[in-house]
């Protein structure tokens, strides 16, 4: 089957026009594949791997080889030849790139119309193209005579093996009756005519010219090619390298899937790359695993390496035995090898795509063939890519950036703060808007984003600031950065006040450059703080400068007074054994210095208690506090906790309760938040 297809790949390119090269494009195409036959065997993850010249590929290279043609005055079999090979080894540089810097996984966000459709056109073309190799007069299924006994004599049985080779079950069924039909045709002519009339007839691939050399191109060559024609083809290549990327990881998925392995996708993107720029270098097409060939060895329990010697040793003697044996290839066998993985992808488009994919996917798979079968390939691969960056600005621009949505009666900023001003917070927090963004900010999601803050300006609950916070997102651009401005200008006209949070630096700068320096805060914890001061303006008070810690006399006696210096950590992460701590004046930061950009945890004022949950149990301290300002602490060590609760328990227990209940009111506070990032 390798050798075969290979050389009916060769008869598929080089016809009609450029069949004076066919010959020595046989002998490269069937070394190329060899190549990269042995080097994937050789070095592939797959325990078992079956490699060779790509059908699905080649037949994409035929298909623009048949426009270049057009293009072309003199020399058009150099030309072909050149083009062939700049193709294979740009468009394998491309693939042996992809997998170097990683990004094989890519495909996995192709969506699935667009890689049936490419299957689909892929396996047309090939239908298409084996009809060409059959009938050898350059034309494929659009021939109105196509039914007619001239034609049909050629067609039928090459359409009738490639039926059998696709949809008969049996392990060595496609060998066998390759094999028996080209020695059953051979047999017949014996019988019944001569190889001589049957060749001058166009039963057979031959005669060849003389294939005694490679199919590379000589110093002579390369001035004969017409490389005006060839730069107005580049565009091709892109289709080729399109295709075959696409192919070869459906190629690699397909097997993980049936053999139930998984494999480094990025390392055999490198391999089949690296293998196919030899084989392009030495005049022959791109190549790589092949699902049939890899399962029927696998059914066959025959190992990658074997088939991989056995396709060298029959490729060689094949090449030996020159042009006369070469020749002698039936060309509806010839046909059949072409056609015979077209209807394979047909099968699997019509399966997977079309009476399984919904009613939209399925118009888009039938839409890409279509085109390709009709305009082109180019037309059909840019109509892909096309519907493909459609398909993901629709579908992603229905994803709701809205990660979290909340207000401040729920969500507070990480300042303890009194009861009275946390009864307050409950009450007024309402007239705030806090929402989380994710994700990727473009027109679309920007103006869901847009829609719901009008929503909220528009509704009965009266709303003054709203947070936008950007912590999550990835990225903006210059639409979403405008529907930010409209949003604006929107809240300036309802009274109300738009802040940011956590900007990635370049809309930091363009909020700045506009004039928005009091609206952006580094983080949300602090836009929170921001807000609740103004809520709170009417209860003037500087609670660094308070000294009611709400501590019984009989309780407070049992606490040591220390004095704290500005910018002193009296905890710090990873600590044992820290004390516990009441602050009576001065303002203190809960903040964790180990991650990758440190972010304040809690800030507290004067009554909270800090290292109680290390106290209590033990553990080291979960994060470093820091003296904002001058302060004074009141410590408790263990030994005095300890002799306390000896002596007198029920000051002890006071103690205890009121930690609790401060502990209790952070959790609730906590709890609330959590059940809004669930909704």
């Amino acid at each position: 089957m390798q050798t075969g297809s290979a050389i009916s790949l060769a008869a598929l390119i080089f016809a009609e026009d450029a069949s004076s090269r066919l010959g020595p494009a046989v002998v490269s195409f069937l070394l190329g594949s060899l190549i990269v036959s042995v080097v994937m065997a050789l070095r592939s993850n797959f325990t078992t791997m079956v490699a060779s010249a790509n059908s699905s590929v080649t037949v994409v290279v035929a298909a623009l080889a048949v426009r270049l043609l057009d293009d072309v005055a003199d020399d058009k079999a150099v030309t072909v030849a050149a083009f062939v090979a700049i193709a294979t080894v740009v468009s394998s540089i491309l693939t042996y790139l992809m997998g170097k810097f990683e990004m094989g996984e890519l495909v996995r966000f192709v969506p699935f119309p667009v890689i049936g459709g490419y299957v689909a056109g892929t396996g047309w073309l090939m239908l298409d193209g084996g009809m060409r190799v059959v009938l050898n007069r350059g034309v494929g299924l659009f021939t109105a005579d196509l039914f007619t006994a001239e034609f049909a004599q050629f067609w039928v049985p090459g359409v009738l093996l490639a039926l059998t080779i696709v949809f008969i079950p049996g392990a060595t069924k496609p060998s066998a009756l390759i094999v028996l039909a080209i020695v059953g045709f051979h047999l017949v002519v014996q019988m019944t005519s001569d190889l001589d009339s049957v060749e001058a007839n166009g039963w057979l691939l031959g005669p060849l010219p003389d294939s005694s050399g490679l199919g590379i191109l000589s110093p002579n060559d390369l001035q004969a090619v017409d490389w005006g024609a060839i730069a107005r083809a580049t565009p091709g290549i892109a289709a080729v390298t399109v295709i075959s990327i696409v192919g070869l990881l459906l190629n690699i998925t397909g097997v993980e899937a049936e053999m139930g392995e998984n494999v480094d996708v990025d390392h055999e993107l490198r391999l089949s790359g690296g293998a196919s720029i030899a084989s392009g270098l030495v005049g022959g097409t791109v190549g790589y695993v092949g699902i049939g060939q890899t399962l029927l060895a696998r059914r066959l329990h025959t190992s990658s390496r074997m088939v991989s010697l056995a396709f060298v040793a029959i490729a060689l003697t094949t090449i030996l035995a020159g042009p006369e044996v070469l020749g002698a290839l039936p060309r509806f066998v010839a046909g059949a090898l072409v056609m015979a993985p077209g209807l394979a992808l047909l099968q699997r488009w019509f399966v997977d795509g079309i009476l399984k994919g919904s009613s939209t996917d399925r118009v888009l798979t039938v839409v890409i063939p279509v085109t390709m079968g009709f305009f082109g390939v180019l037309e059909g691969v840019g109509l892909g890519i096309a519907i493909a960056a459609g398909l993901f600005v629709i579908r992603y621009a229905s994803l709701n950036p809205v990660r979290l949505e909340t207000t401040g009666a729920t969500m507070r900023s990480n300042l303890d703060r009194d009861a009275d001003d946390v009864a307050l917070l409950k009450i007024e927090g309402a007239s705030t808007l806090i929402l989380g963004l994710g994700g990727f900010l473009f027109f679309g999601t920007a103006a869901r984003v847009g829609h719901r803050v009008r929503a909220a300006l528009e509704s009965e609950q009266e709303i003054h600031d709203i947070i936008l916070d950007f912590r999550q997102v990835t990225g903006i651009d210059s639409s979403a950065e405008a529907e930010l401005q409209r949003l604006l200008r929107r809240c300036e006209q309802h009274d109300a006040h738009l802040h940011f949070s956590d900007l990635r630096p370049a809309l930091l700068e363009s909020m700045a450059a506009n004039g928005h320096h009091d609206r952006i805060f580094p983080d949300l914890d602090r836009a929170l703080e921001s807000v609740e001061e103004k809520l709170l303006a009417d209860r003037p008070h500087d609670m660094s400068t308070s000294t009611d810690t709400g501590l019984a006399p009989a309780l407070a006696a049992h606490f040591e007074t220390i004095d704290v210096e500005a910018g002193t950590n009296i905890i710090t992460a990873l600590e044992h054994g820290s004390p516990l701590f009441l602050v009576q004046s001065g303002t203190f930061t809960v903040w964790v210095p180990n991650t990758s950009r440190a972010r304040r945890l809690r800030r507290v004022a004067p009554g909270a208690f800090l290292g109680e949950v290390g106290f209590f149990t033990g553990d080291a301290a979960t994060a470093t506090v820091t003296a904002d300002s001058d302060a004074v602490l009141l410590k408790m060590d263990h030994a005095t906790f300890d002799q306390l609760t000896e002596s007198q328990p029920a000051v002890a227990w006071q103690l205890t309760q009121l930690i609790l209940q401060r502990t209790a009111r952070r959790l609730a506070s906590t709890n609330a938040l959590v059940n809004d990032l669930l909704r």
